[in-house]
């Protein structure tokens, strides 16, 4: 979960103070992974590799739409809807959280990281210092799970 604390001046002319707070499931970034063409990984990396600042905009948009919801007090619930996203994309915070992420690389990464399931971004950094880039992790862990099926496969009685 990924907490967003910031100052804005709301449509009354008071200064407040927030906190926001941006999640996804195991579920929901299965769910991405299987909408966007090429899987969420490529499509990133596609928006990122762009000088076409119009897409990033919007792709930073759909993606916090995803990410962004209410905490329960209890910790065990986490809201989202259109009609909170859309809610939330009226307020003046709003504009400064997406703004401060278009400008910035590191709050994109510090965003996109924070809102990832926690165990997913240890395995991708154990990936990375194991095999020393993003392309090659990505090329080990299929390697690894294809020796995993096929190890699988041989004690169930495959040849």
């Amino acid at each position: 979960m990924y907490k967003k604390t910031v100052t804005y001046e709301d449509f009354n002319g008071v200064t407040r103070t927030d906190s926001f707070y941006f999640n996804l499931t195991k579920f929901e970034l299965l769910k991405l992974e299987a909408v966007k063409k090429g899987g969420l990984g490529a499509y990133v990396e596609g928006i990122s590799k762009s000088e076409n600042s119009a897409a990033a905009m919007i792709w930073i948009d759909e993606f916090m739409g995803h990410c962004y919801g209410i905490k329960g007090d209890d910790g065990l619930g986490f809201e989202k809807s259109e009609a909170i996203m859309n809610s939330f994309r009226t307020t003046e915070a709003y504009s400064v959280i997406i703004s401060e992420l278009l400008e910035d690389p590191d709050k994109m990464s510090e965003f996109f990281e924070g809102v990832m399931p926690q165990d997913l971004m240890k395995n991708y950094y154990d990936s990375l210092e194991k095999y020393g880039s993003a392309e090659k992790a990505i090329e080990g862990a299929k390697a690894e799970l294809a020796e995993r099926r096929f190890e699988d496969h041989k004690t169930k009685g495959g040849k």
